[in-house]
C-alpha cells in the first residue's frame, strides 16, 4: 500500500505517483502542518507562478487533517475560480472541464478533507483514471511507502518534462504546478504524460 496526504488540486507529480500506485491510501488523521499543499496549490497565471490558498479555522479543537474545518470569512471560492479563468481561459481544454471545477466552488464543504477528496475524485474522472478512494482507519508513524511528506510546497521545485503552457511565449516554463495546469493544456493527453512521470 501506498501512503498519501490529502492535498488541495495536487501537483503534477503527486497525481502521476497516485495513478501509477497500488493498493492507494488517504490519510485523514495526521495532524495537519502550516505551508504544505494540504490546503494549497500553485497556478501559473498572466504574472508567473500563483499560490492558492484555502483558508481554515485556527480554533479547532482537533489537528488532524479529517478534522479541519474551512474557513469562510473571506469569499476565498469566488476568488479561486477567478484565478483559475485569468490563468486558462485561453488554454486548449479548459472551456471542457471547466464545469468540474465549478462544481467544487459553487459547493460550500464544510471540513477541508472532504473538499480535497472531492477535488481528487473530479481529476480523476477527468483521466479517466478508474481508482476508487480509500482512506486509511486511525494513524500509523509508519507505512510500507509513505509518500506523505514527498511533496513540499517549501523546499526545492520538483523538476518534470516540459509541455506547453498557456503564457509560454513571456514566461519559461514552470514546474511542478497544480495538475490543473496540466490537464488545461493537455487535455486527454494529460494521462500518458502522467503514466510516463515515472
Amino acid at each position: 500500500m501506498t501512503v498519501f496526504s490529502s492535498h488541495y488540486f495536487p501537483s503534477i507529480r503527486y497525481i502521476s505517483d497516485f495513478i501509477n500506485s497500488e493498493n492507494q491510501l488517504i490519510d485523514g488523521f495526521e495532524n495537519i502542518q502550516k505551508q504544505t499543499y494540504r490546503n494549497r496549490c500553485y497556478i501559473l497565471g498572466p504574472n508567473g507562478r500563483q499560490m492558492l490558498v484555502v483558508p481554515y479555522e485556527r480554533k479547532n479543537p482537533s489537528r488532524q487533517m479529517k478534522d479541519m474545518r474551512i474557513c469562510y470569512a473571506e469569499n476565498w471560492q469566488k476568488e479561486h475560480f477567478k484565478s483559475l479563468e485569468a490563468a486558462y481561459r485561453r488554454s486548449p481544454y479548459f472551456e471542457y472541464y471547466e464545469h468540474y471545477f465549478d462544481e467544487i466552488f459553487n459547493r460550500r464543504f464544510e471540513y477541508l478533507f472532504e473538499l480535497n477528496n472531492a477535488i481528487l475524485e473530479r481529476i480523476l474522472k477527468i483521466l479517466q483514471a478508474e481508482i476508487p478512494l480509500q482512506f486509511t482507519q486511525s494513524y500509523e508513524s509508519v507505512y510500507q511507502k509513505d509518500l506523505r511528506e514527498a511533496y513540499s510546497a517549501k523546499e526545492k521545485k520538483i523538476e518534470i518534462p516540459e509541455y506547453p503552457q498557456v503564457f509560454v511565449e513571456k514566461i519559461p516554463f514552470e514546474t511542478d504546478l497544480s495538475i490543473i495546469d496540466l490537464i488545461c493544456n493537455l487535455g486527454p493527453e494529460s494521462i500518458i504524460y502522467l503514466k510516463n512521470l515515472i
